[in-house]
């Protein structure tokens, strides 16, 4: 390990040991988006500087996309693409969604 000019080892370490220990304790901007949706909950933490102005759209546009999820995947809302398919008894063709074909796949 290089020393820096006119330091000793000790002085290094605590030097570092200050570095790390500032990085960790510097506060920093954080968004936590909770919700429900399927049955359970989730939790999303975004670490950014400047982006509380943002959160609302963020959000919105989380939310709307576990909606969309929810709507066409699951098994507990009887209206839902997977919940329709499943009560279908016939062997003709079923027109399904795009996204639900790659889930099927």
């Amino acid at each position: 390990m290089k020393r820096l000019p006119g330091t000793n080892k000790r002085t290094q370490i605590l030097l570092g040991f200050l570095l790390v220990w500032m990085g960790c304790s510097s506060p920093r901007d954080i968004i936590i988006i909770s919700g429900q949706t399927m049955g359970t909950t989730y939790s999303i933490k975004i670490i950014h500087v400047g982006l509380f102005e943002a959160q609302k759209k963020i959000e919105q546009g989380i939310d709307s996309i576990l909606t969309e999820v929810n709507r066409k995947m699951s098994t507990w809302d009887p209206n839902s693409e997977i919940s329709q398919f499943n009560l279908t008894h016939s062997t003709e063709p079923y027109a399904i969604s795009e996204s639900f074909r790659t889930v099927v796949k």
